[in-house]
């Protein structure tokens, strides 16, 4: 199988799961439940927009992926499934109770805990990775803080997409602009074409999903989704040795996250002042009367540029 049959074998998959999804979802009346607190305009627009099309992503990357699984796939996909099964847990009780209550922050946090420590050990004692890349620099042998720092990745990482998934069509999408760069460089420098497998996969089930997901939105990916495409790209981004450009060819996601933890600090400091309308970010530009899918563009076309020079930079070695 050819990088192109795998992306194509996942975009079908993916698009007749999320229409099965759909149908299903619609029959028992499984919605996605909206923020109060978040814009107004949300209250009314996405009422009854079935939720949980993450399901219908993990599900394609699976099977399109297996006929090259080996166990280099496996530490991909176990993540990739494992932190979507933890964003299926925090979805559940929304759908169910229709409340948007799902798991406490610290029971989330545990999670992303346990399975950045699982994906830590096994890159560590399994493949050989106890390093990290640094331009300029060269390899730094991290040691015993190699497996700690791939639990703070994978935390970051998938918060920050979890964050990002707030408009239609924007997680998705420029999640998958940053799996693009992966691929790329995969395909471009690594003998290995796991890493290139299972990009190819994850973008052909991400542009199956944003026929639906793109706005006006007819499925939400959920956190099912949200928290898998996190564990993915931190994957990737480990097994591929290219951890340090995730935050550059990411940094809409770092950016996104950054704005809700400035916005906390700055409430804090300042006895309630807000340094933005709304965090995440996405919401500020919504709420300064930027239309939802103007900023959902715009917020594509920097990452496009991010990962345009990221992957000059890793290419070339700078």
């Amino acid at each position: 199988m050819n990088f192109f049959l795998c992306a194509i074998l996942s975009y079908w998959l993916c698009f007749l799961f999320t229409k099965a999804w759909l149908a299903i979802s619609r029959k028992l009346s499984w919605y996605q439940t909206i923020r109060e607190e978040g814009p107004k305009e949300h209250l009314a627009k996405k009422r009854d927009v079935p939720t949980m099309g993450g399901i219908a992503i993990i599900l394609s990357v699976v099977l399109a992926t297996s006929p090259v699984w080996n166990q280099e796939m496996w530490v991909l996909l176990g993540t990739f499934v494992a932190s979507g099964l933890l964003g299926l847990f925090d979805d559940l009780p929304k759908i169910l109770h229709g409340r948007n209550l799902g798991l406490k922050a610290r029971h989330k946090l545990l999670g992303q805990l346990i399975i950045g420590l699982g994906l830590g050990f096994v890159l560590q004692k399994t493949m050989g990775i106890h390093q990290v890349e640094i331009p300029w620099v060269g390899s730094w042998d991290l040691g015993w803080l190699f497996v700690p720092f791939v639990v703070l990745v994978l935390t970051a990482t998938t918060n920050a997409v979890n964050l990002t998934d707030g408009l239609d069509g924007l997680a998705a999408g420029t999640s998958g602009i940053i799996i693009s760069f992966f691929f790329i460089v995969s395909v471009i420098q690594n003998p290995n074409p796991v890493g290139s497998y299972f990009s190819a996969a994850l973008l052909g089930a991400l542009m199956a999903f944003l026929w639906f997901n793109g706005y006006p939105a007819k499925v939400f990916m959920g956190d099912s989704g949200s928290l898998a495409l996190g564990g993915a790209l931190c994957a990737l981004a480990f097994q591929s040795r290219l951890v340090y450009w995730l935050p550059i060819a990411g940094g809409v996601l770092v950016a996104e996250a950054l704005s809700v933890i400035l916005q906390v600090v700055y409430f804090r400091a300042t006895g309630g002042k807000r340094l933005f309308k709304m965090s995440p970010l996405h919401h500020h530009f919504e709420l300064s009367g930027v239309p939802e899918s103007q900023v959902t563009l715009r917020f594509w076309i920097v990452s496009l540029f991010l990962v345009w020079v990221s992957i000059v930079g890793a290419v070339h070695g700078y």
